[in-house]
């Protein structure tokens, strides 16, 4: 009776264990991401730094604080989070790069594969490939870093790539605040030609799509102008229309047409007609064509140069 229990026992603690084992390795197996869970959507909008994008939302699987993972033929390439959702888009911010080679080859209209929530599985992939991992530990020196959780869910640069209504503008905002020194070209005293110093500021309004309306107000103080017992202000007010066009490393060029007024405002009104003649040369209405260059700095503010028929100056821009 005793060998027939023990035997029994021996028989189903194996048995028992045989069940539980094949059981935890089922659970291992399930707990596991498959490569059926990743689903393709496709890159609409990759930004300048390339560390915001636009994706499509095709399977409807992607919804706001998502973190999710891109991979390319089943290797991770980066790690991002869903920062905004428009139907069938969504915008994302990248925080973090597992394989530099993988994150260079991302581009617009190409499919990838996405896969939501934990990535440890395919993690394991990046671990165990020594040169991969080495990028996986790079971080690209761009300004699209994400530096705190509010950079995270800030949609203004979400927006600039086209996620919202103005899809197609280059700058995403609508007013364009400037303040730039420069000079004035002029006559002296003498009739020869002399540039003014010439403090100006402008306003630039986004009318329609990369097109803006500008007005452009400056100042000049001319000593001993037009002779030696008076001085002079000129002060120049413009109109003028410019077409925004984008340019490699953060730039736009904004060539511009518009019409411009100077006039002289004089401290003595007792000219003689040598020095109305001086007057009246500086004094000067119609057509001028230019260009402004700017490049942006940080998000918000641009250093510009304005070069035209109009004037030469160079100065600082707020976008908002």
């Amino acid at each position: 009776m005793k060998r027939f229990t023990i035997s029994t026992l021996f028989i189903l603690f194996i048995t028992f264990d045989a069940l539980t084992q094949s059981v935890v390795d089922e659970i291992t197996e399930e707990s596991a991401p498959r490569a059926s869970e990743l689903f393709i959507e496709k890159i609409n909008t990759i930004g300048n730094s390339k560390r915001i994008f636009i994706i499509s939302n095709e399977n409807k699987l992607l919804y706001k604080g998502d973190f999710i993972s891109i991979l390319l033929d089943g290797n991770l390439a980066c790690r991002a989070l869903v920062a905004k959702v428009n139907d069938d888009r969504v915008g994302i911010k990248i925080v973090k790069i597992y394989s530099l080679s993988l994150w260079q080859k991302l581009s617009r209209n190409l499919d990838v594969q996405v896969l939501r929530g934990d990535d440890s599985y395919y993690y394991k992939k990046v671990a165990n490939n020594t040169e991969t991992e080495v990028e996986a530990e790079t971080t690209p020196d761009d300004k699209g870093s994400i530096v705190s959780e509010e950079d995270l869910y800030n949609t203004k640069s979400i927006d600039e790539l086209g996620l919202g209504d103005n899809k197609n503008r280059i700058l995403p905002n609508d007013h364009l605040i400037s303040l730039t020194y420069g000079l004035l070209a002029g006559k002296n005293k003498d009739g020869q030609n002399q540039n003014y110093s010439h403090w100006s500021g402008s306003w630039a309004y986004q009318t329609s799509e990369n097109i803006f309306l500008e007005g452009f107000f400056g100042i000049s103080q001319m000593q001993a102008f037009p002779n030696d017992g008076i001085n002079a202000a000129a002060t120049s007010m413009s109109a003028r229309l410019k077409y925004a066009i984008q340019l490699p490393l953060y730039s736009y060029l904004m060539p511009y047409m518009g019409y411009q007024v100077v006039s002289i405002q004089l401290s003595n009104d007792t000219l003689t007609p040598a020095d109305q003649a001086l007057v009246a040369d500086m004094e000067k209405n119609g057509i001028v064509f230019g260009a402004t260059f700017m490049r942006r700095l940080v998000p918000g503010w641009f250093i510009k140069a304005d070069v035209g028929t109009d004037i030469f100056a160079a100065g600082f821009t707020i976008e908002f």
